[in-house]
Parts: C-alpha cells; sequence; structure tokens
C-alpha cells in the first residue's frame, strides 16, 4: 500500500472499503447452520407499536409582495427614524422589484408612540387627541397602501402597567391608517422593537428592559394575528 496514492475522498474510501468486504466474503467457506434450540421459551406475539400523532405543520404564509404603484409610509421611533440616513430596506426593495414603481415615505420620529406624542414637540402638553391628529395628518397626504410600523422601543418603559394602552393605541393608530384607503385594505407590516444589546459597565444591565420589550413584542404578535398582518 505505500506505493498507492493517498485517496482523500469519502466516496472512493466508501468504494474500497466495499470491495474488500465483498472480496473477504467470497473468500470464506459459508459457516454450517445453527440447530435449533429446543429448551428455547415460546416466542411471544409482538406488541403493536402505538405511533403517536403526526403533528401538522404548521403552513407558511404567502411571501409579501409589493405592487407596482404601491406607497410604502413607514412609522415609528428610533428604528423607522433612522432607516432616513441609510435606506437599506427601501434599496433592498426596490432592488427586489426593478421593473415597479414604489414609492417610499418615511414619517418615523425619535421616542415616538403610537399617537405621536414625540413629534408634537411643543405642542406636548395639549393631549393625546392633539397629538394623535397632527400624525393623521401627515398619514393623509401620502395615502398609504403598505404601512411598516416599528413601535414599541419607547412603550416598552412603561412596563407591564403599561401594555394594554400601548394595543389600545396602536390599534387606533392601524385604523386611523385604514381610514385613509376606504375602497381597499392597507397591507401592514409590524416589526417588534430590537433587544437592548448588554454593554457592560457603567452602561445599565439590560436584562430588566429586555423582560419589558419581550411583554411589547408579543402584544405586536397578538395585534399581527389578529388583524391578518405580517409580523418580523
Amino acid at each position: 500500500f505505500q506505493d498507492m496514492p493517498t485517496l482523500k475522498t469519502p466516496f472512493v474510501l466508501g468504494t474500497i472499503c466495499g470491495s474488500l468486504a465483498l472480496s473477504i466474503s467470497a473468500q470464506t467457506p459459508p459457516l454450517p447452520p445453527v440447530p435449533p434450540n429446543t429448551n428455547a421459551a415460546p416466542a411471544q406475539a409482538a406488541r403493536p407499536t402505538i405511533q403517536p400523532p403526526v403533528q401538522p405543520r404548521a403552513q407558511r404564509p404567502p411571501p409579501f409582495e409589493f405592487l407596482d404603484g404601491d406607497r410604502v409610509v413607514l412609522l415609528g421611533d428610533t428604528l423607522i427614524e433612522r432607516e432616513q440616513v441609510h435606506g437599506y430596506l427601501e434599496t433592498a426593495i426596490v432592488s427586489h422589484y426593478p421593473d415597479r414603481n414604489i414609492v417610499f415615505r418615511n414619517l418615523g420620529w425619535s421616542a415616538d408612540t403610537a399617537l405621536g406624542q414625540s413629534r408634537v414637540s411643543f405642542d406636548w402638553n395639549k393631549g393625546e387627541d392633539e397629538w394623535f391628529k397632527q400624525l393623521k395628518a401627515q398619514i393623509a397626504t401620502i395615502k398609504p397602501t403598505v404601512a411598516i410600523l416599528g413601535y414599541g422601543m419607547a412603550s416598552s418603559f412603561a412596563g407591564e402597567p403599561g401594555r394594554p394602552k400601548f394595543k389600545a393605541d396602536l390599534n387606533r393608530l392601524l385604523d386611523a391608517i385604514q381610514e385613509t384607503s376606504p375602497d381597499k385594505p392597507v397591507r401592514f407590516i409590524l416589526l417588534s422593537p430590537i433587544r437592548h444589546g448588554k454593554l457592560g459597565p457603567p452602561l445599565p444591565d439590560p436584562a430588566q428592559h429586555n423582560e419589558q420589550l419581550a411583554l411589547y413584542t408579543e402584544a405586536l404578535k397578538e395585534i399581527a394575528g389578529q388583524r391578518q398582518a405580517r409580523f418580523i
């Protein structure tokens, strides 16, 4: 074997091992038959094997498709506002649909809530109805066919007590967006907030805040399921 070339592929090694096994079995005389054991206990009937029920696979929804002529509004807190700087999402979508005319409008605002609290600036003391009125006016100018929403980070600091209000406010916003398109349904995509990263001292431990974020992420998932919206 010293003069044989090195064999590196599993296929070749497997072929040689199989050939050697066949060669050995051909050269070895057959063994005599084993006499039956008359003292052995009678064989018991095999018990039937009960197979566990097969769980049906969850059906994946069809891919979300952006259509020619879509008007896409991006709404949310800092997660969405920073997209104004980078434009990764818009670039990815138009690259995937180069033959379609798709318009994007980013209305994100840092630390905003579903009622538009941060964007009203010096009108913050005028109450929620006034905040929401200004947000609705901005959305109405776009008349979106697709709405991508990224809320939850700013609202999550209210913890478990603030979760019901967050859900109510977000549903109110979704209803207001749909009102701008009375002829056909707006297609919604809800984004979960990103986790609070652990960067070490002197920055705070994010464990508690991540627990709060998980509550708000679950709330977003529930709303998406109720409205047949996409959740990411």
